[in-house]
């Protein structure tokens, strides 16, 4: 109720639960989540990683306020509004066949080399879609190994075996020497839309906002 009534009175205050999911956490949280409680001491933010899928049911089920994470959903009740496109570019070991390659096509990209997201990230779909041709040949490799974190994806190409699939604002974290690593995709390229995603009978706008 205090949240309800601060945002009728357009205040700023209160609670404000956000969902996030892990493959934007680490890096977007950082750009706003100190300047955000900084501007606005009367809001405690509680944020929380978690996969789409787990997002899309604590909006349902009203135990967040708002999710951000890769849209669309084309979930019916819930509300999307797009914050930005983030491209993906691909991070090579140099055992790879397309380290000369100074950038990529998207149908070049082999599955069957791809170190993957385990199951529940969204962002596993988005880059199978990515190379779908070459699919097939996934479900025949020696090691076939998902983790739930990018940055493990990242050691095992730094180790020296295949590649990977980054969201831009990972590939903004790399050092100077894992940047030699990186390749861009050609136009069109591959992105994603990150949207903050409210259920419809949100009262909470003036902080979401």
């Amino acid at each position: 109720l205090k949240e309800v009534i601060a945002s009728a009175k357009g205040d700023i205050a209160g609670e404000l639960r956000i969902g996030i999911i892990p493959t934007l956490a680490p890096y977007l949280l950082p750009l706003f989540a100190y300047a955000f409680t900084d501007s606005y001491p009367e809001v405690h933010l509680t944020i929380d990683e978690m996969t789409t899928e787990a997002i899309i049911a604590a909006l349902k089920n009203e135990s967040i306020d708002c999710g951000i994470l890769a849209t669309p959903l084309h979930e019916t009740q819930l509300h999307e509004r797009p914050l930005f496109n983030e491209p993906f570019a691909a991070y090579l070991s140099r055992k790879s066949p397309l380290w000369n390659k100074r950038t990529l096509k998207a149908e070049e990209v082999n599955a069957s080399d791809v170190w993957l997201l385990g199951d529940g990230h969204c962002m596993t779909n988005q880059v199978l879609k990515l190379c779908a041709s070459r699919k097939e040949n996934a479900e025949h490799t020696q090691l076939n190994y998902k983790s739930g974190s990018i940055e493990t994806l990242k050691r095992m190409v730094d180790l020296g075996h295949g590649m990977t699939i980054l969201p831009w604002l990972a590939v903004s974290s790399l050092t100077a020497k894992q940047q030699q690593a990186v390749r861009y995709f050609r136009t069109p390229e591959p992105v994603r839309e990150v949207s903050i995603v409210t259920h419809r009978a949100q009262l909470k706008k003036a902080l979401i906002e």
